[in-house]
């Protein structure tokens, strides 16, 4: 999955991510930007990817630990100590990734999202991931993929990955499902 979504990058300048975990995301696709800033609420998930940063000798990744609500304050001008002086006006965010928890995006980091051209999104929820899809507005789907996981138990997760881009190519990678050990990968323009 890591493999498709890094698949879907096309003129990349910097990244932005939310809900980055310890970065299963964010290092790989260090490779592919000029910048990213990943930002997470989890404190042992942020030590996570420090320890992967350092271990990479990645030096393109700034992280900070905020939840989905603060990154919309700190979109809106609010200053948090936890973003180390690190400006978003320092970026040119060519793409978004989300990988939000089960309960999905909130309205407001949907309405930041709509303000991208690209949008890569995870999701573990496939509810709460068509909700969030039908609130990006613009977007449709133009192609699917499958992938069969057998690590993935039935009934206990699901992963959607999908790459969004406004006006073009909107691409969406669906890992299992609620019932299902499956995935597939979505294209959607």
């Amino acid at each position: 999955m890591i493999e498709f979504s890094l698949s879907l990058i096309s003129n990349p300048k910097d990244l932005l991510e939310l809900y980055c975990g310890s970065g299963t995301f964010t290092v790989p696709m260090s490779r592919y930007f000029n910048k990213i800033f990943a930002t997470e609420n989890n404190r042992a998930s942020i030590g996570y990817l420090n320890k992967s940063i350092d271990r990479n000798n990645i030096i393109n990744i700034s992280q900070s630990r905020l939840s989905d609500t603060e990154l919309t304050e700190a979109f809106n001008g609010r200053i948090f100590r936890r973003m180390n002086d690190i400006s978003l006006d320092d970026y040119d965010f060519s793409h978004v990734l989300v990988d939000p928890p089960r309960s999905g995006l909130n309205e407001n980091v949907v309405n930041i999202l709509n303000r991208f051209e690209n949008i890569i999104y995870i999701s573990c929820n496939p509810e709460t991931f068509e909700r969030d899809i039908i609130n990006l507005k613009g977007y449709k789907i133009d192609s699917l993929m499958s992938f069969f996981i057998t690590s993935i138990p039935a009934g206990k997760s699901s992963l959607i990955a999908c790459n969004i881009a406004s006006g073009s190519p909107l691409s969406y990678c669906f890992v299992g499902c609620t019932s299902l050990p499956y995935a597939c990968c979505v294209n959607i323009n």
